[in-house]
């Protein structure tokens, strides 16, 4: 209610009604019982009604006791003389208008709503972070002499070329796409059929560092004090971002039918959980010159070979002109596909290295 009350005429019925509650506070106005007329009791007792400030203390009084009634009141000029007949704007710059409490109750649906969702940690921020904390969580790599099996390796192609906006690269690593759509709340964890790409992120992370396996166990369980990979030797690649108990592998398959989102129209690279023949690769020296004389020698990290498919004998490829756009920027699509120069040699695109 506003701090000073206005106070109109009102009927004696009604005033009387009021001062049923006020007048035995008034000293000047003693208790009354039954019928009672308010014109002579105003005419005895004029002294109440001498100025307006008094009638303002008894109609905040009044307003204590009767929350529920909104009626303003105000004083006539002509002393004595009430009614009821008029009543003023109830609202003032200190009432709410329109739908306030609707607004109220969404704001503090929405409050609860947050909350729920931060407990459960499904907030876009959260899903974001554990995204970023499982798949770009560095790995660290010691420099290697000879590619050894058991180790941890990364693939990168550095002589790939890269449209002029994204400026000078140290080249593209193979990497793990997410399954879905490039955003945090789309996305779904690394499983099975899930599609590798050359990434410009190049930093040893969990997406893009793979171990490097024998085919054969036998090769360096079986005794033999050498473990180094050597060319034209078979390998596989398998996945480090999930348990050993369920192993994923680098694999390739001959397209039967092409996926919608496969702008080059070649085969796939994708990981695979079962241990088979299209997880088989092979290296051979990058410089095919000396591709011949290097069978079976050793292979050095930072050596550009050639990755060919043991399963479509073909060779592993970035397609630099085949970009799209994943939770992690704009990559281009890996697959199985040689490329060969006017010498008749594999491309820069199919030309790699181990780190």
């Amino acid at each position: 209610m506003p701090s000073i009350y206005h106070v109109r005429d009102i009927s004696p019925e009604r005033m009387a009604k009021y001062l049923k509650v006020i007048l035995h506070e008034n000293e000047h106005a003693p208790m009354f019982k039954g019928s009672w007329d308010y014109r002579k009791w105003a005419k005895d007792n004029a002294g109440i009604m001498e100025t307006e400030k008094k009638m303002h203390l008894n109609i905040q009084r009044l307003a204590k006791r009767l929350n529920e009634d909104k009626t303003i009141y105000s004083l006539d000029e002509k002393e004595g003389q009430w009614s009821d007949t008029g009543r003023v704007n109830k609202y003032s710059p200190m009432v709410k208008v329109g739908n306030w409490q609707e607004q109220r109750d969404v704001a503090e649906e929405d409050l609860n709503r947050f909350l729920r969702l931060r407990e459960r940690g499904q907030l876009m921020i959260q899903k974001t972070r554990e995204i970023i904390g499982q798949n770009l969580r560095p790995i660290s790599m010691a420099p290697k002499k000879a590619v050894r099996f058991g180790e941890k390796v990364q693939l990168i192609a550095r002589h790939a070329k890269t449209f002029k906006e994204r400026g000078k690269q140290d080249g593209l690593s193979l990497s793990c796409v997410l399954t879905g759509y490039a955003t945090a709340e789309m996305c779904q964890p690394i499983i099975q059929g899930t599609v590798l790409s050359a990434s410009p992120l190049i930093a040893p992370c969990v997406r893009n560092v793979f171990q490097l396996l024998p085919w054969k166990e036998e090769e360096i369980f079986g005794g033999k004090a050498d473990d180094r990979l050597k060319f034209g030797q078979d390998f596989v690649l398998r996945y480090i971002g999930t348990p050993e108990s369920q192993p994923y592998y680098v694999s390739v398959v001959p397209n039967r039918m092409i996926p919608a989102g496969n702008n080059s129209r070649h085969p796939e690279v994708f990981l695979h959980s079962r241990k088979c023949w299209a997880n088989v690769w092979r290296a051979y020296n990058g410089d095919p010159s000396k591709r011949k004389e290097t069978m079976g020698q050793a292979i050095y990290g930072g050596q550009d070979v050639i990755l060919s498919s043991a399963n479509i004998n073909r060779c592993l490829c970035c397609e630099t002109e085949c970009w799209f756009t994943t939770f992690f920027g704009l990559e281009c699509e890996a697959t199985a596909y040689t490329y060969y120069n006017v010498y008749g040699a594999e491309s820069t695109n199919n030309v790699w290295y181990f780190n």
